[in-house]
């Protein structure tokens, strides 16, 4: 049922492994842990990948208690295209199941997509999110109208914006505009700045509650992809005429007083304008 499983040592503890879309992955495992709380298992009953690469994740009942899956990449990325494509109708799940693509470094810094009713069934049955999800702005949820298994859902994460969207369908980008079931983009407070996030995949239970039916239900994910962003600006030219020189410092200096960003003045590329980046800033300049 499974392969491609094998264990490694972290902080003294043996972690199972898993190989899927060309990157290794932490299977998570452990009771009474976070989001839920739930109880996470790294079962090859609970995380497999199969004989066509699929990765699936199941939520199941074992000797009375119930488990969940949660997969995390012992890469951390950055800046760039999260896309994952969705082999399973989760507009059939049960109330109380979330499926999470997103990043995670902490609380405040995570980006997430969630296909769930968070336990409600009068909530819309996905999201998109920048954390924290009860700051205004910060969050918005729709449905997904599905017309079969097939769904991809993405965010491009860029130090000034981050650009979600979901559609039908695996098509190659660009996708048609027919498929797309909504698109946001947040440019607010709280984008996180890249730092030793990883991107994760979840399948659990809202508030640790077992599914309405009793059911037992799995998530399959055919691919993770991520592509980089594009930083080939010249750090520091600030007013962008294509040099780092002296017309630079005004535009710099008006930036840094306004708390704005701009990529172009991030000097040290850490996702804010700071007094920091005018060491870097003075580094890049020609003078000319």
């Amino acid at each position: 049922m499974s392969f491609l499983v094998c264990s490694s040592a972290t902080n003294l503890f043996a972690q199972k492994t898993i190989q899927w879309s060309d990157m290794t992955w932490t299977i998570k495992s452990g009771s009474g842990l976070g989001p839920g709380p739930n109880n996470w298992s790294d079962s090859a009953d609970s995380v497999w990948v199969d004989v066509d690469g699929n990765l699936h994740l199941k939520i199941r009942e074992h000797e009375g208690s119930w488990y969940c899956a949660e997969i995390i990449a012992q890469e951390s990325l950055g800046y760039g295209d999260y896309e994952f494509r969705v082999s399973s109708d989760t507009e059939s799940f049960d109330r109380n199941v979330v499926a999470g693509f997103f990043t995670y470094l902490n609380d405040n810094e995570e980006i997430d997509i969630e296909l769930t009713q968070f336990g409600d069934p009068t909530n819309n049955n996905a999201h998109f999110t920048t954390q924290p999800y009860f700051n205004p702005g910060n969050s918005v949820g729709f449905d997904l109208g599905l017309t079969d298994n097939l769904s991809t859902h993405s965010f491009d994460w860029n130090a000034d914006r981050i650009e979600f969207e979901s559609r039908r369908g695996h098509h190659l980008t660009p996708a048609p505009p027919t498929s797309i079931i909504n698109q946001w983009t947040y440019t607010g407070p709280d984008i996180p700045p890249q730092s030793l996030e990883k991107v994760r995949i979840n399948f659990w239970l809202f508030q640790g509650r077992p599914p309405t039916d009793g059911l037992e239900y799995e998530l399959i994910v055919d691919s993770f992809q991520f592509t980089p962003a594009d930083i080939s600006v010249l750090l520091g030219d600030v007013n962008q005429d294509g040099a780092v020189n002296f017309s630079d410092i005004g535009p710099l200096i008006e930036i840094l007083s306004n708390r704005t960003y701009l990529q172009e003045a991030d000097c040290n590329q850490d996702g804010i304008v700071t007094f920091l980046d005018i060491a870097p800033f003075v580094a890049n300049f020609s003078g000319n």
